[in-house]
């Protein structure tokens, strides 16, 4: 049983998060103003969308919006999974499940938001900053997991 949860945990996590992180990006990149010299823009192909709108920032918001939501099976498939293996006590799996936290509030508040309010035609300032910071603190989860430093059945132990 702990391979089967150990498993959709993995697979939820790259099935999820993957194209959730892409999306946030791909909404960063596409939302940007075209560039204007003088008074004419320049030759930068459309990117599907301006700040104020866009039928490919709205797809784009909606994948992040509904990936939130399923992305939450992540955390509870990792954590039956930590119950099984005995695991909850293991000071790289308790700083992973924090940060997982930070990562989900950044998204949520940030990103998520962010991406609402750029669609709604507002300032969103820090989406390109909530984005870097979501997409590092998930990269930091992953080597944790992977790694897991000071375990004696992880890759580092």
């Amino acid at each position: 049983m702990e391979k089967v949860m150990l498993s959709l945990h993995v697979l939820t996590a790259i099935v999820t998060v993957g194209p959730v992180t892409v999306a946030a990006w791909l909404f960063v990149w596409m939302g940007r103003p075209t560039p204007v010299v003088g008074d004419i823009q320049t030759s930068v192909p459309p990117r599907g969308g301006t700040m104020n709108g866009g039928v490919t920032l709205m797809f784009l918001h909606r994948v992040n919006t509904i990936g939130a939501v399923v992305a939450l099976s992540v955390p509870v498939f990792g954590f039956a999974t930590a119950v099984q293996l005995g695991l909850l006590t293991d000071a790289w799996l308790l700083i992973a499940i924090a940060l997982t936290a930070a990562a989900a509030a950044v998204f949520v508040w940030g990103v998520v938001g962010g991406q609402r309010r750029a669609l709604a035609a507002q300032s969103a300032p820090w989406l390109q900053r909530s984005t870097v910071v979501f997409t590092l603190l998930w990269m930091v989860v992953v080597t944790l997991m992977i790694f897991r430093p000071g375990s004696t059945t992880g890759v580092a132990g």
